[in-house]
């Protein structure tokens, strides 16, 4: 299971080349390249490494820029994936990942009612605005654990 931190990309851009050469840098989280083949990646955080905000995660799967906007058109772009690819990365993939795709991923009956309630719809808004996006409420097994409202 190819599990992708898709932070990592992003933020080891500046000096990849330097480390592993210009020749193989279109080999580095290769995302839509596994999605292509039919596999399902988790994503994840890497928290303490990166910063551990599943926002700034998903921001970097669909664009593959900074938080600056650089590089214009996203860094080895060809790799970009969707927001609903985005969303399945960090959600029904990673209950996938974690063998617990029976209980976890998806907001059905018998599922753990673990949840975030965003400000924006990540599958609709433009790219910009997922970093200005905010946390409305979570939700873990059911129980409300923050709620900004």
């Amino acid at each position: 299971v190819p599990s992708m931190q898709p932070s990592h990309c992003t933020s080891d851009m500046p000096w990849l080349a330097n480390r592993i050469g210009d020749d193989r840098l279109s080999l580095i989280s290769r995302w839509q390249t596994f999605i292509d083949l039919g596999l399902k990646i988790p994503g994840g955080s890497d928290c303490p490494i990166e910063t551990g905000n599943p926002l700034f995660e998903f921001y970097a799967a669909v664009t593959r820029q900074n938080h600056a906007g650089f590089p214009k058109g996203g860094w080895q772009a060809q790799e970009k994936v969707s927001s609903l690819h985005a969303l399945k990365m960090f959600t029904s993939w990673a209950a996938y990942g974690g063998f617990d795709e029976q209980k976890r991923g998806q907001i059905q009956v018998g599922y753990d009612a673990d949840l975030t309630i965003l400000s924006n719809d990540l599958l609709t808004i433009k790219y910009d605005q997922i970093l200005d996006t905010q946390i409305i409420a979570t939700i873990v097994n059911g129980k409300i654990i923050y709620n900004q409202l």
